[in-house]
């Protein structure tokens, strides 16, 4: 059996204003709703059908219609105030500071000989200032090692610097210590860039492919 409609405005003529469709309620039921007027806007299409459209329907009758949207506009109003605002506070104030009667100058304090250091500020940034990370311990390992038989080094972030060219190291990756020739192109990387962490996995030879 069919299930009845009934409208829920004592409107019940099928009109311009008075437009319905059927829908499907989560529970099952239907029911009528009510559908508005589209809003007066630019239409979403795609840009070869805009060239069809008439100028009216392309553009919005307002400021920046065709360009801004509308929090668009409103920010602008509202940022172009607050310039204004700022412009007359900065007048008021410089009419008080004329009419103000002008302050004797205070007396100046005996300078003393004794006078604080200035710090010197650091302008640079502080991956600048403070330079690459090397431990002075491997430095120290890689003088002494005359008879380059190898400096064993674990923590593989160190940065490779000039000092370290002709060098030979010993990485450690994770399960064995590898030899690593330093050279001059190597210089400002780290160490962990020219030795793998882990060993290269081989794996054996199944039985399918011993038949092949």
């Amino acid at each position: 059996m069919v299930q009845r409609l009934t409208y829920r405005r004592r409107h019940a003529y099928r009109t311009k204003s008075n437009k319905v469709r059927v829908v499907k309620t989560p529970g099952g039921k239907l029911t009528y709703l009510y559908v508005d007027k589209r809003a007066g806007a630019i239409p979403s299409i795609r840009p070869h059908q805009y060239t069809q459209l008439s100028k009216g329907r392309k553009t919005v009758t307002r400021a920046y219609g065709g360009s801004r949207c509308a929090s668009c506009v409103r920010n602008r109003i509202v940022r172009a105030f607050l310039i204004e605002e700022q412009k007359i506070v900065k007048k008021v104030l410089k009419t008080k500071t004329k009419d103000a009667p002008a302050e004797k100058p205070a007396p100046e304090k005996a300078k003393t000989d004794k006078a604080a250091p200035s710090k010197k500020k650091k302008t640079m940034a502080r991956a600048l200032w403070k330079g690459p990370f090397f431990q002075m311990s491997l430095l120290n390992a890689i003088k002494r090692d005359t008879k380059r038989e190898g400096v064993r080094v674990t923590a593989r972030n160190n940065t490779i610097i000039p000092a370290f060219v002709g060098s030979r190291l010993l990485v450690h990756n994770g399960k064995e210590f590898q030899p690593l020739v330093v050279r001059e192109e190597m210089v400002g990387q780290k160490i962990s860039a020219f030795v793998a962490c882990t060993k290269p996995r081989t794996y054996r030879a199944t039985n399918a492919n011993k038949n092949k």
